[in-house]
């Protein structure tokens, strides 16, 4: 399909399709608009019967054509399907892409895996910024509503949305604090419902947008600081002069256990763990006050061994607060229900839940029970100045409707061979003695958790220290895998 299309010649001629069409949608609803009010000016005779025009409307026939209950959907013919406007528009963009031409906004949605309704909230955005026309046509459709040339929330969801259910779910996009819409697009009213609030880009994303030849490349630059998983929060009040908490990674609470490692992680985890680090302290130090942000509520997403508990851990000790660790899976449902009606537990400033699909997974017949209690505990910890982390070995297995309202997902990658390399430096005390002919390269080829490392480096040192020599050989190393079910086949 993309073979045939035709590329777009510029970012220019793509802006300009994607903003014919978005005109073409505004003038549809300018006519609708108009139609309705003519009908309920040439009915209503008083202020009132204007405003409750939406519900009049449904009793009194306005000279339109009677409908019959037997209403059936006309069969379609075969062969006679076209592609539609969202199909063509793509096969385009692939065939301009394909051919190095650069395009702002299909890079951005790329990037940041915006749906088509979240591009085209961006192109609501950006429309005012190309043309005042469109300006003038957002006034008249939102009537009293805004005196800007801005899109209100209202209008998006009134215009993108076909149904119910697509207004549910583009609204909960636009509510939800780690989404890219919220966090660039929607600027928000305190004392305003949420409907309320207008879609507005930065000026350095519209310039992105309308650049002649938009750089990919510059992204991180413009959106990144705004976007990570969980960043803290703006504030302009007196806390803000307060240094944030650095997140300590080092994890070895026991200062004479020389064995624990500190975390390896992918840069931009480390940066999301921070910025946790970061919006917790300021929750607790502004609790009780009325700008008090409220409590978050993060998954933790990872094989066994890949540092989420050592990160909750380290969150906990840079906050200089007790962590309160609880896994469901060990708890029998009646358990579980005086877990939830626990008042200490609910006001805990860290709690670590590991096993989080025993509450947010598919729920067992014993466990439905409990799903309303659940409900009520977790709105109350977000009540609670503080931090609530959840934990799975899998994301699947926490349901979908349960991932979107959580404050954030951090996924927690097995190490890369550098990343293990890293780890068995670190693990391993200096005051080691260890055989030179090991290869530390080789032995970073095997495929292993960092709890795998620390495991088996434990066990190899124990070996060594049973010996008559205390020397780490490459023999104790593959009797200490070989109790974990590894194998290192490695030259001496």
């Amino acid at each position: 399909m993309s073979a045939k299309a035709t590329p777009f010649a510029d970012n220019w001629a793509y802006l300009k399709t994607e903003l014919g069409w978005l005109e073409r949608l505004l003038l549809t609803a300018v006519a609708k608009r108009r139609q309705e009010n003519r009908e309920v000016n040439r009915i209503a005779q008083s202020p009132a019967d204007r405003v409750t025009s939406h519900w009049w409307k449904g009793i009194i026939t306005l000279n339109q054509p009677a409908f019959h209950d037997d209403c059936r959907v006309p069969a379609k013919i075969p062969g006679s399907a076209k592609q539609s406007y969202q199909q063509l528009l793509e096969a385009r963009i692939q065939a301009s892409q394909s051919q190095g031409i650069a395009l702002g906004l299909p890079a951005l949605c790329d990037r940041f895996g915006l749906s088509t309704a979240e591009k085209n909230l961006v192109l609501l955005a950006l429309a005012p910024e190309v043309n005042q026309r469109y300006g003038k046509l957002y006034r008249y459709l939102q009537a009293d509503s805004s005196s800007l040339s801005l899109p209100t929330v209202d209008l998006s969801l009134r215009l993108l949305c076909r149904n119910d259910l697509e207004w549910r779910r583009l609204r909960a996009k636009l509510a939800a604090p780690t989404s890219f819409v919220y966090r660039h697009l929607l600027a928000y009213q305190e004392s305003a419902p949420l409907i309320e609030s207008h879609l507005q880009l930065s000026p350095e994303l519209v310039n992105y947008l309308l650049a002649e030849t938009p750089q990919p490349q510059d992204l991180p630059d413009i959106v990144l600081p705004r976007s990570s998983a969980i960043a803290p929060p703006d504030t302009t009040s007196a806390e803000a002069l307060t240094p944030w908490p650095r997140l300590e990674l080092e994890l070895n609470s026991n200062p004479d256990l020389d064995l624990e490692p500190r975390l390896v992680l992918p840069e931009a985890l480390i940066q999301s763990l921070q910025g946790l680090a970061q919006q917790t302290a300021l929750s607790l130090r502004l609790s009780g006050q009325i700008t008090a942000p409220q409590g978050q509520i993060v998954l933790l997403s990872g094989p066994a061994g890949t540092g989420k508990t050592y990160a909750a851990k380290a969150i906990a000790r840079s906050l200089n607060q007790p962590l309160i660790t609880i896994d469901l899976a060990h708890l029998t449902a009646a358990e579980q229900t005086a877990l939830l009606l626990d008042k200490i537990l609910q006001t805990a400033p860290l709690i670590l839940l590991r096993t989080a699909q025993h509450w947010l997974g598919r729920q067992t017949k014993d466990q439905t029970k409990n799903q309303a209690l659940i409900c009520h505990w977790l709105a109350q910890r977000r009540q609670v100045p503080g931090l609530t982390l959840f934990t799975t070995h899998f994301m699947q297995s926490v349901r979908p409707s349960c991932r979107r309202q959580l404050d954030g997902v951090l996924e927690f990658p097995l190490p890369d061979e550098r990343q293990r390399s890293q780890l068995w430096q670190q693990i391993l005390p200096e005051s080691t003695q260890i055989e030179a002919e090991i290869d530390w390269s080789q032995v970073a080829r095997l495929v292993l958790t960092g709890g795998e490392i620390q495991a088996i480096a434990q066990t190899a040192l124990a070996y060594a220290q049973a010996a008559d020599t205390p020397t780490l050989r490459l023999q104790h190393l593959q009797q200490a895998a070989a109790l974990r079910g590894k194998t290192l086949r490695l030259k001496r």
